[in-house]
């Protein structure tokens, strides 16, 4: 059985913040203030030259009332899910 590796999922960018943060409706200065970070930090998460930590992913997923799944929008296999 594969595991998801979270780790290897961050080196190739496949967390999708910006596309869940934008169907909820929120600006990443909203983003930001929620979790408690600048919108600088949102801007590095979004373009992938800061990694977010698991507990952070959690906490933007709950700020956006999104299931953590959510932001990885691809599966173990490299493929992107189907939505």
């Amino acid at each position: 059985m594969a595991f998801f590796d979270y780790s290897q999922a961050l080196k190739v960018g496949q967390i999708d913040i910006k596309n869940a943060r934008l169907k909820a409706g929120k600006t990443q200065k909203e983003l930001a203030k929620l979790i408690g970070v600048t919108k600088q930090t949102i801007i590095n998460y979004e373009k992938g030259t800061t990694e977010p930590s698991w507990d952070r992913l959690q906490e933007i997923a709950t700020a956006l009332n999104v299931d953590i799944d959510t932001l990885f929008p691809y599966n173990i296999l490299g493929e992107k899910k189907r939505l």
